[in-house]
């Protein structure tokens, strides 16, 4: 089974994002199920990057204060 990732074509080219960013970003596409719902914690999505759950986190809400 093969499992894909669709991101917004915006964000590939966004300076704003740094590698925290994208990791997640990455991560919650592979993690979401076709309703949108992310069906992976913020605890095993640190684990799976090699970061803290806090990295995680600051990720996600600047991901969503950016839009």
């Amino acid at each position: 089974m093969s499992v894909y990732s669709i991101i917004p074509a915006t964000f590939v080219g966004d300076r704003r994002m740094n590698e925290s960013h994208k990791d997640v970003m990455m991560l919650l596409g592979v993690y979401s199920t076709r309703k949108g719902w992310i069906r992976i914690s913020q605890t095993a999505l640190a684990e799976k990057i090699g970061c803290v759950r806090a990295t995680v986190n600051r990720a996600i809400r600047d991901l969503v204060a950016l839009g």
